[in-house]
């Protein structure tokens, strides 16, 4: 990540010496030059992180999350990797200031924890620094620019800061606008909204696409999929589709909380 400015600096300092932050779990004032962005020091330490993994499609308990036998033959996505219980109020708090209160500096909070909670898990999964790319889910460009930012690619661009890896941010391009999975209540629809959601983006800065659709951004890597929340694995495993046909050795979906 890009150091920040003088500029940006001291308005940020103003910012928060005039309007300061408060933590949203115990509600103490943060310190004009804390760390962290809307958590105090105190309560990141007492995140509870996910100490149990299970299939993003089932219920069934597996080794680092990874797909099950069951469901692995008809899905693209080989893991997913939560981070905390969203049934936790703090992990409630934390995402909706950053959905839906437009807090985008939480973020920065989101992606420390994310980063702090995958380090020690990376001697267990198929880590390899020189062939591991971070790509975050797309929003569709309509409601890019009604709600300004994209939360899977802020929270990406820290953990891609904090691990030293190379972010795709460009990798994926929604196709339609449709309905936002959060709307749909039930399972079977959720599963059918996310069906063609995806493509290969074929950005001016991207390399020309190979035959077969294989793009020389993602052909052999190993991607970490990074999205805020996932609830039936539905929108991970069609992006994982995607970037396994442009040959993606693996594709492993990262997310902050579990619905």
């Amino acid at each position: 990540m890009q150091e920040k400015s003088t500029v940006q600096h001291i308005s940020s300092w103003l910012l928060d010496t005039v309007f300061p932050r408060s933590c949203l779990s115990c509600h103490r004032l943060l310190a004009v030059r804390s760390p962290h962005r809307y958590l105090c020091a105190k309560c990141m330490e007492f995140v509870r992180y996910q100490t149990s993994f299970r299939c993003a499609f089932c219920t069934n308990t597996t080794i680092m999350g990874a797909t099950c036998q069951k469901c692995d033959h008809n899905h693209s996505l080989d893991r997913l990797l939560v981070t905390v219980d969203y049934q936790d109020k703090i992990t409630e708090r934390i995402v909706k200031a950053l959905k839906y209160r437009f807090a985008t500096e939480v973020a920065q909070d989101i992606g420390e924890l994310m980063a702090t909670f995958l380090v020690p898990k990376l001697p267990f999964i198929d880590f390899n620094r020189s062939r591991t790319i971070i790509v975050p889910i797309p929003l569709h460009t309509r409601r890019l620019r009604w709600r300004g930012f994209n939360q899977a690619e802020l929270i990406a661009r820290e953990i891609a800061s904090r691990l030293e890896l190379p972010l795709e941010a460009g990798a994926l391009k929604r196709l339609t606008h449709g309905t936002p999975q959060a709307d749909i209540k039930n399972r079977e629809d959720r599963i059918k909204n996310a069906r063609g959601l995806f493509a290969l983006s074929q950005t001016p800065s991207a390399l020309p696409l190979q035959l077969k659709g294989e793009s020389e951004r993602v052909r052999g890597q190993v991607v970490l999929l990074i999205d805020d929340l996932s609830t039936t694995g539905s929108t991970l495993n069609e992006a994982a589709h995607v970037l396994k046909s442009a040959g993606a050795r693996e594709v492993i979906g990262f997310v902050f909380a579990r619905g």
